[in-house]
Order: C-alpha cells, then sequence, then structure tokens
C-alpha cells in the first residue's frame, strides 16, 4: 500500500504549505531504480486534508441540535464534526494496489457554502486515477488521544477562562467520547510528522495574520481580529489538554 504520512500543526503554522511543498517535491522524485528523465516514473503523490472529511452541513446543523449547549460542537472543527468512517473507508480505498479499482474519488469540502459554514461538494472531487506511492493527510488534530484522567488533565492543562466558556462537561465529552473515534485513523500512519510552538498562545497570532492576508487578496472580506479570537478559542482548549501528551 502507498506510504501514509501525517502531517500535523497548528492553524496558521504552515503545514498546508508545507504538504504543498511536499508534493513538489517528491512528485519530481523517481520511484527507486528508476530513470529519473523519465516523468511516468517519478512517485505518485496524493496530498488530502481532514478538513475535506467534514460532516455534511445538514449533518452538523443535525448535530448542533442533538448538544444545544455544547458550543464546541456548534460548527465544524472540533472532533465529532468530521465523517471519520468515510476517511476511514477512503484511505482503504487509495491502499489498493489494483488499477481495476480505480478511479477513486476524494471528497472536497466547500468551506464557502450556506454563508461559510461549509457543505461536502456535490461536484468538486480529486479523482485518483492509478496506485498511489505516498499519500500526506494533513489535519490540526491528528495525533491527538483522549486525556486518561479527563477531569484531572482538563482542569489542569486548559486555561480556567475557556473551561468557563465552554464548561468542564462539554470539554470532556467531546476530548473523550468523539475524539476516541480519531484513533483509527492514526494507527493507519506510517510516520507523523508534528511541530509545536513554544507557546501554544502564538496560534491566535498567526491565525489572525492569516485572515488578514486573506482579507487584503479578497477586498477585505473576511473576519476581523476579534471574530478570529473567538474562533480560535473553541479549538484551544484542545490544543492546551493534548499537545503536551504528544
Amino acid at each position: 500500500r502507498p506510504l501514509l504520512i501525517g502531517i500535523s500543526g497548528p492553524q496558521g503554522s504552515g503545514k498546508t504549505t508545507l504538504t504543498r511543498n511536499l508534493v513538489t517535491l517528491l512528485s519530481s522524485t523517481p520511484r527507486p531504480g528508476r530513470s529519473t528523465n523519465d516523468t511516468s516514473t517519478m512517485l505518485r503523490v496524493l496530498a488530502i486534508s481532514l478538513d475535506d472529511f467534514y460532516k455534511t452541513h445538514a449533518e452538523l446543523v443535525a448535530l448542533e441540535s442533538l448538544h444545544p449547549t455544547n458550543k464546541l460542537l456548534h460548527g465544524r472543527g472540533l472532533p465529532g464534526t468530521h465523517d471519520v468512517a468515510l476517511l476511514l473507508s477512503t484511505l482503504n480505498k487509495l491502499s489498493s494496489r489494483n488499477p481495476a479499482d480505480y478511479p477513486i474519488h476524494v471528497p472536497v469540502y466547500d468551506k464557502a457554502a450556506f454563508n461559510g459554514k461549509g457543505d461536502r461538494s456535490s461536484t468538486e472531487k480529486q479523482v485518483v486515477t492509478a496506485p498511489l506511492d505516498v499519500i500526506l493527510l494533513e489535519g490540526w488534530m491528528l495525533g491527538f488521544a483522549p486525556p486518561t484522567d479527563p477531569e484531572s488533565d482538563l482542569t489542569t492543562l486548559v486555561s480556567p477562562d475557556l473551561l468557563a466558556k465552554y464548561g468542564l462537561g462539554n470539554l470532556t465529552y467531546v476530548a473523550t467520547h468523539e475524539l476516541s473515534a480519531y484513533a483509527a485513523i492514526d494507527t493507519m500512519l506510517d510516520h507523523f510528522i508534528h511541530w509545536t510552538p513554544a507557546n501554544v498562545g502564538i496560534v491566535y497570532t498567526w491565525r489572525v495574520q492569516q485572515e488578514q492576508e486573506l482579507r487584503a487578496r479578497n477586498g477585505g472580506i473576511g473576519m476581523t481580529d476579534d471574530q478570529v479570537g473567538q474562533f480560535v478559542d473553541r479549538y484551544m482548549p484542545m490544543y492546551q489538554a493534548c499537545v503536551p501528551k504528544l
């Protein structure tokens, strides 16, 4: 099967850029023992993102209705908002070396749909036409594991303001029940790359810079700095609770 490499890092840390550069580098690398002058002998590489496996808009609405007081599950992003079964199924299909099993369609998520709430695209997909050599899977929480002692770990590691904002019970549910489903993804990885900033709070600065660059490119449309802060708040408890355990 193809080599599966997980790439993980906080928002704004450059994991998508790293993944893109690795695709370029590896795609120009010949398979062992093959000619460097024949492009048909180069490694076949695919990059996919955990983001493309978010649940559909309808499923996210249903999830929010099921957990009306848990703001962590209101909107995409956190554990529980991805279709883990679809990702596992897709990775298993892509492990086939039989050309007859292709083409294989990999979903693409349209984050602009439903006024930015997002939905799985019904028209756009990545189409894989032949067996691969390398798959790069990038996602902000790859490798995260549920806390062994949820109450102790969360109250110790998560900042008091975020504990008060989201509630220990809600955080425990997401960090244990929802996150546990992602372990099956981690066990499939052959290699895992993760980088951690010295201070996880820098994620706020990185994400603000990222959004400012986005606004500069699209005529000022995008989140304000304060809105970015609120956005990152939902992710921060998972960073604080899980990154020290990696």
